[in-house]
């Protein structure tokens, strides 16, 4: 997967925050330091599924939070590292308070993103990129929702690699 260091500088202020919080200042610069060595190999190393991919951005932003884990050694939990994407999201509320998913063109703005992927994610880049997400439109939870299935997630699947 292609490098991109954008995620990693938008977020590693409020993770560093939530790491001294818990464990101090001199713990959180040691480990924000090593993290950000550690997020570049992250991706480096993620499976390809396509520097093009319409939802390539969910695994560079989701492993952001999973290299300052990896580089404390697996001591930071899960509870902390669930804060600090906690936190992370509501230092960019702005960003994602720009759709109402709740409205009818929520609903239709984060539909087309998903069916952009659909469209992308043909049987040859099914072939090219076998590992990539899996997205269904199969059922729905009641009317007028915006649904569709994630059946297989890089990201998932790269989570349990590293344990």
């Amino acid at each position: 997967m292609k490098y991109n260091g954008f995620y990693y500088f938008m977020f590693k202020s409020s993770m560093k925050k939530v790491i001294a919080e818990k464990y101090g200042s001199e713990y959180a610069a040691e480990i924000m330091k090593k993290s950000k060595q550690v997020y570049r190999e992250l991706v480096d190393k993620a499976e390809d599924i396509g520097d093009d991919n319409p939802m390539a951005y969910n695994e560079l932003f989701a492993l952001v939070f999973v290299a300052p884990y990896i580089a404390s050694g697996k001591k930071i939990p899960p509870e902390t590292v669930q804060e600090m994407m906690r936190r992370s999201l509501y230092h960019i509320k702005w960003y994602f308070g720009k759709t109402d998913l709740n409205t009818e063109k929520g609903k239709a703005e984060n539909k087309k993103n998903i069916v952009k992927y659909t469209k992308w994610y043909t049987a040859d880049k099914e072939k090219q990129y076998p590992n990539s997400f899996k997205v269904d439109f199969v059922g729905q939870p009641y009317e007028g929702a915006c649904y569709y299935r994630i059946t297989r997630c890089p990201i998932c699947s790269y989570a349990e690699k590293l344990g």
